[in-house]
């Protein structure tokens, strides 16, 4: 089992230490916003590909079902527009995964991440808002 190393004296007093060296149980902020190596970022691309696809064509058909909602009760939800433009953020997190893919680059995958999470807080803002069966009028 891993032992954390919460207290700065203790990762310091490791032999080898760099200075900003977390002592290998978390990352550094600077390597958290560093390039990935080109194979990482393929692979990365590569597993965020299917389900950012896989969620713009499950936006897509919420948003046809709340359309047939809203033409059997007569009135509007905001609801369908919402999951709209959740549904461009997961379709550009899936072309910039593809294109990440293509070029082999670290930083289209990282933004290829952002807007997928962008997307993802999006949906989940509307399901929860369903959930609790908040009308966005």
């Amino acid at each position: 089992m891993a032992r954390w190393r919460w207290h700065r004296a203790e990762r310091s007093a490791r032999p080898g230490a760099r200075r900003g060296d977390s002592g290998g149980d978390f990352p550094d902020a600077d390597s958290l916003f560093a390039e990935a190596s080109p194979k990482a970022a393929h692979e990365h691309a590569a597993h965020l590909l299917g389900p950012a696809a896989t969620l713009t064509g499950t936006c897509l058909a919420g948003v046809a079902l709340i359309r047939l909602e809203q033409s059997a009760r007569g009135f509007a939800l905001f609801a369908d527009n919402v999951m709209a433009v959740s549904a461009l953020f997961y379709l550009f997190a899936t072309w910039l995964a593809y294109y990440a893919l293509r070029m082999r680059s670290g930083r289209l995958c990282q933004l290829a991440e952002i807007t997928f999470l962008i997307g993802s807080a999006i949906l989940a803002l509307v399901l929860l808002s369903f959930a609790l069966e908040l009308i966005l009028v």
